[in-house]
């Protein structure tokens, strides 16, 4: 059968925009190489950075939210059966917005970690 000798037997189909084809097509040219060569050697060559996240805050904070859930919904169900006629909120209201908050600065920390992981790469690129 045809190209049952080739060293590469899985294809790998994207799509790209007309501008985006340029584009690559332009630098690969520049290369002397062609589109699916420049491709193959900048998926290989390309360092890739794992995202910064604080995991023991995550965990936590995935531990708190699936406990103010579990609340919720054993208060819905004593609602429904007619137990219980007025809740009050305040706590739970409380909580989540404390919860907001940790996520935000969650969040914060990985977007400075992550513009400086940009920045380093910006300057080591320029060297």
């Amino acid at each position: 059968m045809p190209g049952d000798n080739r060293k590469r037997k899985r294809m790998v189909p994207i799509r790209l925009s007309d501008e985006e084809f340029e584009r690559v097509e332009h630098k690969a040219r520049a290369l002397g190489m062609t589109v699916p060569a420049f491709l193959r050697e900048l998926a290989q060559k390309q360092r890739v950075h794992s995202p910064v996240i604080d995991r023991e805050g995550a965990t936590a904070l995935s531990r708190q939210i699936r406990a103010i859930g579990n609340n919720i919904n054993q208060l819905t169900k004593l609602a429904h059966t007619e137990k219980v006629t007025v809740v009050q909120l305040d706590d739970v209201r409380m909580e989540l917005h404390a919860l907001r908050q940790q996520l935000s600065s969650l969040l914060q920390n990985k977007q400075t970690a992550s513009s400086t992981i940009a920045s380093e790469k910006q300057q080591n690129e320029t060297v």
